[in-house]
Parts: C-alpha cells; sequence; structure tokens
C-alpha cells in the first residue's frame, strides 16, 4: 500500500514543528512507511527520513494511516 503525506506544517506543537521543518520541505509529497495510531495522536513514519512524525502536520488520509497501523499491530482503540 501506497500512501502519500503531503507536510503542511499546520498543526501539532511547536516543538513537533520545529524539528519536521529542520528534515522536511513545505509542500513536499512523502511516502508513508509507517503508523501507529493511539487514542490522541497518530505518529507516522517517511521513507528516507529518520524520526517519526504527528500526523496534524500533513495532508494525508487519516483511513489510510489507521489501516497500516492495523497491519503492522500498531493501533489502539
Amino acid at each position: 500500500m501506497n500512501i502519500e503525506a503531503i507536510f503542511t506544517c499546520a498543526g501539532g506543537y511547536e516543538g513537533e514543528k520545529e524539528i519536521a521543518r529542520k528534515k522536511l520541505v513545505i509542500g513536499q509529497s512523502y511516502n508513508v512507511v509507517y503508523s501507529e495510531v493511539g487514542r490522541s495522536c497518530t505518529y507516522i513514519g517517511l521513507e528516507g527520513i529518520a524520526g517519526y512524525f504527528n500526523s496534524c502536520l500533513f495532508d494525508v488520509d487519516f483511513d489510510l494511516l489507521c489501516e497500516i497501523a492495523k497491519y503492522q499491530g500498531m493501533y489502539e482503540d
């Protein structure tokens, strides 16, 4: 499954945004390779980029992130 996430830097906490801006380009599309869906936050891993990022920093299909997380065993109901 190929999921695209566009980095918008529109949501999240300021500290998360600062870290993400050092590694990512606003408006650029990235391939999601990991998703961890929690009760209050969802983290995603991007192909070729070290670390994990809050999904609210991206324009991404949440339903697809849930599917990846379920497949990887990282989905919390």
